[in-house]
């Protein structure tokens, strides 16, 4: 399916709604305090691929396309930048960062609302992939960012034959961001591999 039709096919359904929230960032520009929503990927209406929701307070509701739910979780973090560029052409002033940069997709103003009140379990997958080369398969599994005694917020993720690791953040998105970049590092992948490397 091309990407004009998968749009239209996410754009007529009615099943549209962010089910669970994993991750929130506050932000602000020079007048008020915005706050980020990004959901749980799920599987996109017929045969598309993952959708990944997401909310930005005062702009609205908008879905990410991704082949898995890695590419949807990183797609939707890199639209919420884009979003809010298009926010700073109308006159707001976000700071908006790089995908390279830890604080993608802008610059957190106060600690997470969501983690600090709900009772996430840290273990709840949230994004996988299975990497293949001619010779053999590399399983990463994403978990759930949460709130840990410290005030940190952690994700946990899991490379096969690697083994269990935890990245940090001081919100659950620079917690999921953290994870991604330190999974490039460990299999020397490019910085974007969510979306460029799908296999």
């Amino acid at each position: 399916m091309r990407e004009s039709e998968h749009g239209d096919a996410i754009a007529s359904t009615k099943w549209r709604r962010i089910r669970e929230v994993i991750a929130t960032r506050t932000i602000a520009d020079a007048t008020r305090e915005v706050s980020i929503e990004v959901g749980k990927p799920q599987m996109a209406p017929g045969d598309t691929g993952v959708v990944c929701g997401f909310r930005i307070q005062d702009i609205g509701e908008r879905w990410a396309h991704g082949a898995d739910t890695i590419a949807a979780l990183y797609r939707a973090l890199q639209e919420i930048a884009a979003e809010l560029r298009q926010a700073n052409d109308r006159g707001a002033q976000f700071e908006v960062t790089e995908p390279s940069d830890p604080r993608f997709p802008a610059a957190p103003t106060r600690p997470s609302r969501a983690a600090a009140t709900a009772d996430h379990e840290p273990q709840a997958l949230i994004a996988a992939r299975t990497l293949r080369d001619a010779d053999s398969s590399l399983s990463i599994i994403i978990g759930r960012p949460y709130l840990a005694a410290d005030g940190r917020h952690l994700c946990r993720f899991h490379i096969s034959e690697q083994g269990s690791s935890v990245a940090t953040g001081v919100d659950e998105i620079q917690a999921l961001h953290t994870a991604v970049s330190m999974i490039s590092e460990r299999l020397g992948l490019p910085h974007d591999w969510p979306v460029s490397r799908l296999s």
